[in-house]
């Protein structure tokens, strides 16, 4: 269970750190077009900064997705193994009040 709780928080620490890396992205994007906006200044050179910039929100983007992928992966993995735990602890019952019962 330990690890479980392990597990998700990594999950969540990862997934916290590449929404805030989206966020970095996308205020640097919004930098770039009030730039583009005020000087005027080589439009080329900056819509190539802003393609870059929203090619990485995009591929940020893509990877929240699959960490979320990913902890639901986990979340079954635990589950099931929360299920096995059980099962196991269930049978080891069962055999402790046979041999009462074997005993008696």
């Amino acid at each position: 269970r330990q690890r479980e709780g392990e597990a998700q928080e990594e999950g969540r620490e990862q997934a916290r750190e590449l929404r805030e890396r989206v966020a970095t992205s996308e205020a640097a994007y919004d930098r770039l077009a009030k730039q583009l906006n005020q000087e005027g200044t080589s439009s080329t050179e900056l819509k190539s900064q802003l393609s870059q910039r929203s090619s990485m929100v995009e591929q940020l983007v893509a990877k929240i997705a699959d960490l979320e992928k990913g902890k639901l992966v986990l979340e079954n993995a635990i589950a099931g193994h929360i299920q096995q735990v059980h099962a196991a602890e269930s049978g080891k019952q069962r055999a402790e009040d046979a041999r009462r019962i074997a005993l008696l």
